[in-house]
C-alpha cells in the first residue's frame, strides 16, 4: 500500500482532464456540433434559431415562399452559419457581426467591428415569390448566405 501511488497520480491527471474538458462543454449548452436544419414548410421554418458555439446549416431551399412572409433571426457566439435560400424568394438579410467573414450572395466583408450590413437580393425571378428578412448575429465566425 505504500509507495505504489504513481500510477494512481496518473489516473487522477486524466480523470481531471476530461472532467474539465466536460465541465467546460456543459456551460455552453447543447448546442456545441454541427446541426443541419432542413425545414420543408413554410410553417416549419422556426422564427429563431440560437446556437452557442458549432457549425450551423439552415437549408431553406425546399420551402415554397410564394405569397408568404417570413422573418427569421439565427443566432451564434462563435462558429460558422450557412443558409441556403430558394432562388425566387426575395431576401432581405441583416447581419449584426464583430469579427470575421460574411459572404452574402456573393459579396464578402472580412475583418473586425464589422458592424452592421444589410444587403437584399429579389432572386432570379425579380420582384415577387414571397419575403424573407434573415437577421443574422453573429459574435465571431464565418457566415455564408446563397441561394
Amino acid at each position: 500500500w505504500f509507495g505504489r501511488a504513481r500510477s494512481l497520480i496518473a489516473l487522477a491527471l486524466v480523470a481531471t482532464f476530461g472532467l474539465v474538458i466536460s465541465s467546460g462543454l456543459e456551460r455552453f449548452g447543447g448546442q456545441v456540433s454541427n446541426n443541419v436544419y432542413r425545414p420543408t414548410t413554410i410553417g416549419a421554418v422556426a422564427e429563431r434559431y440560437d446556437f452557442t458555439v458549432g457549425n450551423a446549416t439552415l437549408d431553406l431551399r425546399r420551402v415554397d415562399f410564394t405569397n408568404a412572409q417570413q422573418e427569421t433571426t439565427v443566432q451564434m457566439r462563435f462558429g460558422q452559419i450557412k443558409v441556403l435560400l430558394p432562388p425566387q424568394v426575395d431576401t432581405t438579410v441583416d447581419v449584426r457581426m464583430s469579427d470575421g467573414r460574411a459572404m452574402i450572395f456573393g459579396r464578402e466583408w472580412n475583418g473586425q467591428d464589422l458592424g452592421r450590413q444589410t444587403m437584399t437580393n429579389e432572386g432570379v425571378d425579380g420582384a415577387g415569390g414571397g419575403t424573407m428578412r434573415l437577421v443574422v448575429e453573429l459574435n465571431t465566425g464565418n457566415l455564408e448566405v446563397s441561394r
